[in-house]
């Protein structure tokens, strides 16, 4: 059975882990040749866990299995409304193309964010996907596409 709770401090080192593990997987390869700053990813995943965002952690028999992260941030547009950007979701191999831990913690992260509305702590908040989850389709748990990115460069 999976267990989704609130990320603490200890969580830091999973954190890092599943950042690190997530870059290097990156299906578009536009930033392979950058490295993860462990310091800096340390420095998001503090300022989260105070309150600058939400992070989620799911377990199987005591042990992380995976994590969603949103960061909350001003509107750019408009500085006093807030948004939620999830930036990192990440689930072990292990566990992956078992629906339950997946869709765990989007549906945790869901209620997270419509309480962080409810409490106008924030505006909004959105869900980002890359290769390989671009047909996964996130209209079940109530998001609508309203954007697409392109990159230049190699």
């Amino acid at each position: 059975m999976v267990k989704i709770r609130q990320a603490n401090k200890f969580d830091l080192p999973y954190f890092i882990e599943a950042t690190k593990k997530l870059h290097n997987q990156d299906h578009n390869s536009w930033s392979k040749d950058l490295q993860v700053n462990d310091k800096h990813v340390s420095t998001i995943f503090q300022s989260m866990i105070v309150g600058q965002g939400i992070v989620l952690i799911a377990e199987k028999n005591n042990k992380p299995c995976g994590i969603i992260a949103g960061l909350i941030n001003s509107f750019l547009w408009q500085p006093d409304h807030h948004i939620m950007f999830q930036i990192l979701f990440y689930i072990d191999e292990t566990e992956r193309n078992k629906a339950r831990v997946g869709y765990e913690l989007i549906d945790h992260y869901n209620q997270a964010g419509n309480e962080l509305m409810k409490d106008k702590r924030i505006y909004k908040y959105a869900f980002t996907v890359s290769e390989p989850m671009f047909d996964i389709d996130l209209e079940k748990f109530n998001y609508k596409m309203i954007e697409k990115t392109w990159v230049v460069g190699e």
